[in-house]
């Protein structure tokens, strides 16, 4: 069998571009992904295995850990002002990706595309961060702020609230929490595991401008 030291995944990945690791041209790509499925021919791509068995080789690469992979291609992406992404987050950010359940897929996308997503995506859904802003006025006061001082200051265009709805479904702050259910458009909102209401956009937006005046 090969000695697994041969394979020095990091060094691999290191001494070759993008290009070379994934056969692209990575000026006309937006995004790309990757998972264990498809690390042979990633490492396939950039092996001189001429002096290998070739069912020896298949053998060893699927045995090369997962963290180790990423982890390189982490720091190889970041180099070209790439970033890696949840693949559950990309999946509400990009209509041409759908996620995966049965196997863990890294997204790697150009920092400035996904700058113009999640931005779209922070106006598109700025209702959730007034509903947001209505409950913490109304259940959760704040050194006796209005709800426009609120909204300015904690839910206003925050774009790490909708990263973090939309990558794990629930945002917390301090005792409140706010469960999103992308399918039916929906908010859900509870003070101490308790459910108080459900929100939708339109709702959302007609009460924050009520109490707005």
């Amino acid at each position: 069998m090969i000695n697994i030291n041969k394979l020095n995944i990091e060094k691999m990945i290191k001494n070759n571009d993008i290009e070379d690791l994934f056969q692209v041209d990575i000026s006309k790509q937006r995004w790309i992904w990757i998972n264990k499925d498809i690390f042979i021919d990633i490492l396939q791509n950039v092996i001189e295995y001429d002096s290998f068995n070739e069912e020896e080789l298949i053998h060893e690469i699927k045995n090369i850990s997962e963290d180790r992979v990423i982890q390189s291609l982490n720091e190889k992406f970041e180099n070209i002002g790439w970033m890696s992404v949840d693949q559950k987050l990309f999946e509400s950010l990009c209509e041409d990706f759908v996620a995966t359940k049965d196997i863990e897929t890294f997204i790697y996308v150009d920092k400035k595309v996904y700058t113009k997503k999640i931005l779209k995506k922070v106006n598109e859904l700025d209702w959730i961060l007034k509903a947001m802003a209505v409950d913490t006025y109304q259940h959760f006061g704040l050194e006796n702020k209005n709800l426009t001082e609120i909204f300015k200051e904690y839910f206003n265009e925050n774009g790490m609230i909708i990263e973090e709805i939309l990558r794990t479904g629930e945002y917390k702050f301090n005792a409140l929490t706010w469960k999103l259910y992308e399918e039916s458009n929906l908010l859900e909102f509870y003070k101490m595991n308790q459910r108080y209401r459900q929100w939708a956009e339109g709702n959302a937006r007609f009460m924050f401008y009520e109490i707005s005046k």
